[in-house]
């Protein structure tokens, strides 16, 4: 995912390149686990690759090609075809023929998403899946944190709230500093991000990383901009400010995970490192069941029922 992104922004500055890509990781950290939702960044980075650089040829058979084995993969295919329509759109005005083949690898993305083992159901599921988080079923769904309204405070440490907080104020300040440099499409997609992320606290980190080529762009071009009214050097010194800024911002984000701090204020249950956090996870009571065949129901809190599950 950081491979294709950075080779999709590698044009710009390389600073802000990796300021875009470290902040869309953070902000989608809890979505990257080993499930199948991993597959959705990957192809959302795949399809601005080949929206942005690819020619005639790619984006007829590339995208459709992606949207078929994204459509068996995980159930977010949808925002694949969403982000192509919406490019296509934005398009028309600037190159119209470009912007016809786009929407026509949009339609093919779609048309190919019914080929799966499930047939109709399958193709709909993801539908269904949305409604869920605002149909009848939304008092029984609301019981989980991550299905919650973005703007949802409940369940939610306080330490939480005010990262998020944070974090909003940040993306809107960029988005201020960078609105004269947005394209139509970028608008449009940004509109697409945030319709993504308000339902579904979970929808966020795919949100981020939808938006990440938009911000480092225009990012990238506001900068210079900034830098050539410094004079000579003010391109340069520019760079090099923010490079610092951004290197301090990564020494303080790494500190904070490695030292467990940031997991403990959220009442997370990861922790740094690799394997399983025995401090967190059940790993001496499962093995005690597991040598001694225990059978029936376990009575075990939410956040390790997979762990149980998996060992189990």
């Amino acid at each position: 995912i950081v491979g294709v992104l950075w080779y999709l922004c590698r044009n710009y500055i390389a600073a802000v390149v990796a300021c875009g890509i470290f902040m869309a990781l953070m902000a989608a950290q809890f979505t990257l686990g080993m499930r199948p939702g991993l597959a959705t960044p990957f192809f959302i980075a795949l399809y601005w690759l080949i929206l942005e650089r690819g020619g005639k040829r790619t984006i007829l058979i590339g995208l459709p090609a992606l949207g078929l084995v994204w459509a068996n993969t995980h159930g977010f295919w949808p925002v694949g075809a969403g982000l192509a329509l919406l490019y296509a759109a934005g398009q028309i005005r600037a190159d119209a023929r470009r912007a016809k083949l786009i929407a026509a690898a949009a339609v093919l993305c779609i048309a190919v998403a019914f080929i799966n083992p499930n047939g109709i159901d399958g193709f709909l599921f993801p539908f269904k899946s949305i409604g869920h988080l605002s149909g009848p079923k939304r008092q029984l769904m609301s019981n989980i944190v991550e299905l919650r309204p973005l703007w949802s405070q409940e369940g939610m440490a306080r330490s939480g709230v005010r990262g998020m907080q944070a974090a909003a104020l940040v993306a809107g300040l960029v988005l201020i500093a960078i609105l004269p440099r947005l394209r139509v499409v970028d608008v449009l997609v940004l509109l697409f991000a945030l319709a993504l992320a308000l339902p579904a606290k979970r929808n966020m980190g795919i949100a981020s990383l939808l938006v990440a080529p938009v911000f480092v762009r225009s990012l990238s071009l506001s900068i210079s901009r900034w830098g050539r009214g410094l004079g000579a050097r003010g391109p340069r010194a520019a760079r090099w400010g923010f490079a610092a800024l951004f290197a301090g911002f990564c020494l303080f984000a790494v500190g904070e995970r490695i030292s467990d701090r940031a997991y403990a204020r959220r009442g997370i249950i990861q922790r740094a490192g690799f394997g399983w956090a025995r401090s967190v996870f059940p790993i001496g009571p499962m093995r005690f069941i597991n040598a001694h065949d225990v059978k029936g129901p376990i009575f075990n809190a939410f956040e390790t029922g997979g762990y149980i599950a998996w060992t189990g």
